[in-house]
């Protein structure tokens, strides 16, 4: 596989070989291509964003999608994407200001919880009065949000099929922000737990 922009990796299963690639000279156009680790059999498709976070439950992916906006090519929607029926399923309710998404959606990637039923993904809050990053929490059965986390960043699954690992910052930023906290959140009750972490530095989880 070639192009302009080319990923290669895992699913975090571990089961599943993922290759995205943008085409050189065709920033509309990338491919998605899937295959088991045991099999082989590769399945391509044609996606309308860029790939983020891919479902260990169900085939869903969620694509960042971008467009032209005041000139310039800024994240306008989160998608979610079905490899088995071949089509866009759903498109993510999150905060957009002039028609665009904030562009910390190209930094900090959604993170799905081991079950493939709540997906957590940065998002902005409190605009225009009180504006601040965060997480959103979203479910898949009932496709709506059913928690807002501020100064949050998704890092990775927690330790129960419905638990996500997140890091609690003083104020979140490209460049690096200053964790205060790690945060639990458990999806099934939607309950947090936080274990204070000051001036801590988070290599991973």
């Amino acid at each position: 596989v070639t192009g302009s922009f080319v990923t290669a990796g895992y699913d975090n299963t571990g089961d599943r070989y993922i290759v995205s690639a943008i085409e050189q000279g065709e920033p509309e156009k990338i491919r998605l291509l899937l295959a088991d680790t045991d099999l082989l059999n590769w399945q391509e498709h044609l996606l309308a964003g860029v790939p983020r976070a891919i479902s260990p439950d169900i085939d869903l992916v969620v694509l960042l999608k971008a467009s032209a906006v005041h000139g310039r090519e800024l994240p306008t929607d989160l998608l979610l994407y079905n490899t088995r029926e071949r089509e866009e399923t759903a498109t993510l309710p999150a905060f957009r200001t002039m028609g665009a998404l904030s562009m910390y959606t190209y930094v900090f990637v959604p993170q799905w919880t081991v079950s493939g039923q709540h997906l957590h993904y940065i998002d902005i809050f409190g605009y225009p009065d009180d504006p601040r990053h965060g997480t959103t929490v979203w479910q898949r059965r009932s496709q709506t949000v059913i928690k807002q986390l501020p100064n949050v960043v998704p890092i990775g699954p927690g330790p129960t099929k419905s638990s996500m690992v997140l890091m609690r910052v003083d104020e979140v930023k490209e460049s690096g922000s200053r964790v205060i906290g790690i945060v639990v959140h458990d999806a099934s009750n939607n309950q947090t737990w936080e274990i204070p972490l000051p001036d801590t530095r988070i290599l991973g989880t």
